[in-house]
């Protein structure tokens, strides 16, 4: 998960990246390779002119409604900072 402004900095932005690499075995070497990967983002633009409590209602519904319950990755996303 990573944090940053916008450009004019009136919203911060919330990127979660997960990453699940595919190895196969190099029959030659005898170790394993990484031949690809499959990459999944999801991000939020959070505008500060919006109240504080919208914008948790907000990241929460969406969170639930995805299945994304974890309370530190809304906790962040609603506060606009990754979890240190």
């Amino acid at each position: 998960m990573a944090t940053t402004w916008n450009g004019p900095r009136t919203a911060r932005r919330s990127v979660i990246e997960f990453k699940r690499p595919y190895s196969t075995l190099n029959t030659t070497t005898s170790k394993y390779e990484t031949a690809d990967a499959v990459v999944a983002r999801l991000e939020f633009t959070l505008p500060q002119a919006i109240p504080a409590s919208e914008l948790n209602e907000s990241v929460y519904q969406f969170l639930n409604a995805m299945g994304l319950a974890s309370g530190l990755i809304k906790q962040s996303i609603a506060a606009g900072y990754s979890p240190q």
